[in-house]
């Protein structure tokens, strides 16, 4: 095959191109290796760090388990300075007071109280800031939205790293629907004793010996005496003075088998020697684990119906 001098002219210029350019591919490879290793090293070193990291000292590992218990407290904590400003406020405020703790950590503590019983929180800090000794108390704290939470705080101071308290720690506990079913039980209570004042009937309650341990005003306008004057005394020597009468007989089988006894009717003296006629009703009381507490009942003056009853029979 037959080459003109133009071919070889050719050929010779694309053989020293590609000479030319050897060595910079070369040199491109070497620096692609030599980055590609670097990196490599880098990030096994940087694995191996992580793989290495120094343990937590147990002072560090107290801590944190400290700090987790009290961000998953049930209870509120606190920790304020003197003038009532928080560094610290656990997850249980959020809970019970509806603030977020950011908007807890920028409020005033004294703030957050009634006003009635913010004086209660400032003295306690300062008793806790000059003696140490802890306080407690209940007060009502402000809920988001309006409206009072009640809470059982108690106040301790917190010693800094010289041992000298400049911070107070608070723990309060939510009350509030103890506190709503104490005053539930004081209003009934109350209803109770306005009923029980009003009633034409007395009300009365025994212990297991059977002696009174309660009776209503009531009773004063029916036998005469004070309800003080009765409680402790025996209810069959105050209702019964004859040991033989047929009813008392009946109160007595019945309270030593433990048996409710329904509007049973007899005479008995007033204070003043005056007969009544007396209309009585009891249930046996237990407990929780049906211990015999004693009996529960009420008695009605039915004195003018008796008699009248009486003299219609007669007729």
């Amino acid at each position: 095959m037959h080459h003109s001098a133009a071919d070889f002219a050719s050929l010779a210029a694309t053989w020293w191109a590609e000479w030319w350019n050897l060595p910079i591919t070369i040199t491109l490879v070497f620096f692609a290796v030599i980055g590609g290793r670097t990196w490599w090293q880098s990030r096994q070193q940087n694995k191996a760090a992580q793989t290495q990291m120094v343990p937590p000292t147990p002072a560090e590992e107290t801590a944190r388990r400290h700090r987790l218990m009290a961000d998953f407290a049930h209870d509120i904590i606190v920790v304020m300075d003197a003038h009532g400003q928080p560094s610290y406020v656990n997850g249980a405020a959020t809970r019970v007071l509806g603030f977020s703790q950011e908007e807890l950590r920028n409020r005033n503590i004294f703030g957050l109280l009634h006003p009635h019983h913010r004086p209660l929180l400032e003295q306690a800090v300062k008793a806790v800031l000059s003696n140490g000794k802890a306080e407690e108390f209940t007060c009502q704290m402000a809920k988001l939205g309006g409206g009072w939470a009640s809470v059982d705080l108690a106040a301790h101071g917190l010693p800094a790293s010289d041992w000298v308290v400049r911070e107070v720690v608070l723990h309060g506990r939510d009350v509030s629907q103890r506190q709503m079913m104490l005053e539930s039980i004081a209003r009934s209570e109350q209803r109770f004793r306005d009923f029980a004042a009003s009633s034409a009937d007395w009300l009365w309650e025994t212990n297991p010996a059977g002696r009174f341990t309660y009776i209503s005003p009531g009773v004063q306008h029916v036998l005469g005496f004070a309800a003080e004057d009765l409680e402790g005394r025996g209810q069959l020597e105050v209702l019964f003075p004859a040991e033989e009468d047929p009813v008392r007989d009946l109160v007595l089988s019945r309270t030593e088998r433990r048996q409710a006894y329904r509007e049973l009717e007899f005479w008995t003296n007033a204070k003043d020697g005056k007969r009544v006629c007396l209309r009585l009703s009891g249930v046996p009381v237990l407990d929780a684990q049906q211990e015999f507490l004693g009996y529960r009942g009420a008695a009605s003056n039915i004195t003018a119906s008796k008699i009248e009853r009486d003299q219609v029979y007669r007729l």
